[in-house]
């Protein structure tokens, strides 16, 4: 039999086999006389022949892989027709090999099969460089269409996002003016927040995030929707809203923080500024009667940050429990507020106490959010900067054994039927693309 009858019969065999034995006796097969014919000094044409099959092979076996079913301890199916399961290491197949298949059958069809025409040489390393190249390609089409990846773990380090963030800060965004520094560390216990607190902008007052909040609004909020802010702050959230032609309401207790806002809203924008008022949110919610389409807030951390000390001040409260009690006042009243089918987002993390346990601030917040009648649609993790972690950590955990935190978890939820979203929220499109400045 020539070699050209030999590849062509066992190209053909690779694409009728169903089954996991098979196949990988195939690839075998080919792996041995690509062996063979390196060690004879055959054509380098003639090797590839060997090769192809090889590949060809591993990318059929890692399409019978997916399509068989799991079980407990990494079972597949030997037969695609057979229900009965029999363990990887039985087909003398090893996870490593399992995955790489997997991922050489992940790789469109006509990218394979250039890789195949257009290589001097073959193989499963360089065929693996497709596959990863495919990735990318996927995750960089992902942040064109969705801004970042619609992930549960949102990483603020990457270079996409920094980027991002100091395209928002160009407008002269300063979050941070209308805050009393001398009050943000009222407590010791919390090292890994208070930290966070410092790096986040270079200095002692934690800031919300810009590019959250334009992720957050643009994936949760229908298009020029209103929101609600129940504890606003500074001027983050409000900015970008108006920025973004949404319509912001923000309640905030501090008169000084409130000016702040403003001056920061008549320095960016001519007209139509975002709507802070000030006072306390469980008064206030009670008098609005207004109905918005997203609830979005970054609530006070109890007394991580102790903000002022008026009364109604959240984060001056004398306990813990009774924190809780007026918190989950608000967040019920602004929920009340909250259309039907719509969503709502808080950004949370957790906090310890003065022994230094976890206070479980973000389980609270989500009882909140359920005695409140809405349900937990997503949770996403919001991976922070280092910053001066590295220096910090060897006495907070050498001591304490303390790990550092350089995460906060942004919580979701959705008041209604979920089935309605499709009909209440617009298909995303390009959501990663400039933002044009001088508004």
């Amino acid at each position: 039999m020539s070699s050209l009858i030999l590849w062509d019969k066992m190209k053909q065999a690779v694409v009728e086999c169903h089954n996991i034995d098979e196949i990988s006796n195939i690839r075998n097969q080919a792996e041995a006389y690509r062996y063979a014919l390196r060690q004879a000094k055959e054509s380098p044409e003639v090797i590839k022949k060997a090769e192809e099959i090889k590949l060809r092979a591993e990318r059929r076996a890692g399409e019978l892989l997916k399509e068989t079913p799991k079980a407990t301890g990494n079972q597949y199916s030997a037969n695609s027709k057979d229900t009965s399961k029999q363990k990887l290491k039985d087909m003398g197949i090893s996870h490593d090999q399992s995955s790489k298949w997997q991922k050489i059958a992940n790789i469109p069809e006509e990218k394979f099969e250039n890789y195949i025409e257009v290589q001097k040489e073959l193989s499963t390393a360089g065929v693996l460089r497709v596959a990863d190249s495919e990735i990318r390609r996927n995750n960089k089409t992902l942040a064109e269409k969705f801004l970042v990846p619609p992930f549960s773990v949102l990483d603020t380090r990457r270079g996409y996002w920094q980027e991002r963030k100091q395209m928002w800060y160009s407008l002269g965004l300063q979050s941070e003016l209308g805050r009393d520094t001398s009050l943000t560390y009222d407590r010791e216990g919390d090292e890994d927040f208070v930290g966070m607190a410092i790096d986040n902008r270079g200095g002692n007052i934690s800031v919300f995030d810009p590019v959250l909040s334009e992720l957050m609004y643009k994936w949760f909020c229908p298009d020029s929707g209103t929101i609600l802010d129940p504890f606003a702050g500074g001027s983050t959230r409000g900015v970008i809203a108006r920025y973004l032609d949404y319509k912001y309401t923000g309640i905030e207790l501090r008169e000084e923080q409130v000016r702040a806002n403003i001056s920061q809203a008549e320095d960016i924008f001519v007209e139509n500024y975002p709507d802070w008022i000030c006072g306390d949110s469980n008064k206030i919610l009670d008098s609005i009667d207004s109905e918005y389409d997203f609830v979005f807030s970054c609530p006070p951390y109890y007394d991580l940050e102790v903000y002022s000390d008026l009364e109604g001040e959240l984060s001056n409260h004398s306990t813990y429990d009774g924190f809780l009690v007026e918190y989950k006042e608000i967040i019920s009243k602004a929920v009340s507020r909250l259309k039907e089918d719509r969503f709502a987002c808080f950004a949370v993390g957790d906090i310890r106490d003065g022994d230094g346990m976890y206070r479980n601030f973000v389980s609270d917040t989500i009882s909140a959010f359920l005695d409140a009648g809405m349900k937990l649609y997503n949770e996403m993790i919001l991976v922070t900067p280092v910053g001066s972690l590295p220096i910090r950590i060897n006495k907070q955990f050498q001591g304490y054994r303390k790990v550092g935190k350089t995460h906060q978890n942004i919580l979701v939820f959705y008041k209604g039927n979920p089935k309605n979203i499709k009909n209440n929220f617009n298909e995303l499109e390009g959501l990663g693309v400039g933002i044009e400045l001088g508004r």
